[in-house]
């Protein structure tokens, strides 16, 4: 490997900032108390699904 190599970006390593996941703008989030415990509910529009997620879960998914 010479020293122009190293200089060189290796194309088939992308930067992982640039390729963390994004969640989609059509993804609804709501609050609810189920069973006494706040959880949030994931509207997904697009597919008319739902999911609901605990309160970690739900600020992970807000940093995406």
């Amino acid at each position: 490997m010479s020293a122009s190599d190293l200089t060189q970006p290796d194309h088939a390593v992308a930067e992982f900032s640039s390729r963390r996941p994004r969640l989609r703008a059509d993804v609804r989030f709501s609050f609810h108390e189920h069973g006494g415990r706040p959880s949030y509910v994931l509207e997904d529009v697009a597919k008319r699904r739902y999911f609901q997620v605990g309160l970690p879960e739900y600020h992970f998914l807000r940093t995406l």
